[in-house]
């Protein structure tokens, strides 16, 4: 039982990381695209930008890392409670344990999920308020 759970988590993971590469990706060649083209802003302006850029994309990693840092703590409360699982006493105990685990285990990737977008959405939008910034 905990193999097919433990292989679809792991395919969620892989489209969540997948998704979010595409995106990053796409958004970082758009505005890389824009800063590099020759504006009127002046070059203290650029360095201004991409010293911004990169206070985001660090806190935005940090962001990340806090997120991993939590899912995996959540992964682990839940392979131990998995364990458990096998101490079921009927199997009405091990079906309500098991969809305990399937509540907790979907549970932590939408809140993982949420919160990588919310970062996400966040660096975006600092991201763009940083480039019409020096534009104006």
């Amino acid at each position: 039982m905990d193999n097919p759970i433990l292989e679809s988590f792991r395919k969620v993971s892989e489209s969540s990381m997948q998704m979010q590469q595409e995106m990053l990706k796409h958004w970082t060649e758009r505005w890389a695209g824009s800063t590099s083209q020759p504006q009127t802003a002046s070059s203290d302006g650029s360095q201004n930008v991409q010293k911004r850029w990169l206070a985001l994309g660090v806190e935005l990693l940090n962001k990340h890392r806090a997120s991993l840092d939590s899912t995996y703590a959540a992964g682990i409360e839940l392979i131990e409670e998995s364990f458990g699982a096998a101490g079921a006493r009927s199997p009405e105990e091990y079906r309500r344990m098991t969809e305990e685990l399937w509540r907790k285990l979907f549970d932590t990737y939408r809140s993982q999920a949420e919160a990588q977008f919310e970062a996400f959405k966040d660096w975006s939008t600092r991201s763009t308020e940083a480039v019409q910034d020096v534009r104006t």
